[in-house]
C-alpha cells in the first residue's frame, strides 16, 4: 500500500508502506513520456519535503498503530476489512461553504 506525501494540489510523492521507500515523480517535458521516478532515503526525503514528509510519517504511524503494519488477508477475504484507504483533502479555501474554514 502506498501513502501520499503532500496534499491535493501539492502532491510530493509516495511512501511504500511495507518498505518505507519514498518515491517522487518528475514530469517529462511536455508530458512526452512517463514521469521520472526517484527514490529517496528518509533523511533526504525529510530535507526535501520537510513538514509534508513528517506529516505522512505521522499518518503512517497512526495507521500502523490502529491496523498493524500489514494487511490481514484472513479478515480481508472474510469481507471484514479492506486494504483501501479513502480520504478527502483538507480544504484550504477561505470562506468555503463545504467546510468550516472561514
Amino acid at each position: 500500500m502506498n501513502w501520499p506525501v503532500g496534499v491535493a494540489g501539492d502532491f510530493r510523492g509516495l511512501v511504500e508502506r511495507a518498505s518505507g521507500e519514498y518515491v517522487t515523480f518528475e514530469r517529462t517535458p511536455g508530458g512526452a513520456g512517463r514521469a521520472r521516478r526517484r527514490s529517496w532515503t528518509p533523511r533526504a526525503a525529510q530535507a526535501r519535503d520537510g513538514a509534508a514528509y513528517d506529516a505522512a510519517q505521522e499518518e503512517l504511524a497512526l495507521l500502523d498503530a490502529v491496523y498493524g503494519p500489514a494487511v490481514d488477508m484472513e479478515s480481508f477475504l472474510a469481507g471484514v476489512t479492506s486494504p483501501v484507504a479513502v480520504s478527502a483533502p483538507r480544504c484550504r479555501t477561505s470562506g468555503c461553504a463545504a467546510c468550516s474554514t472561514r
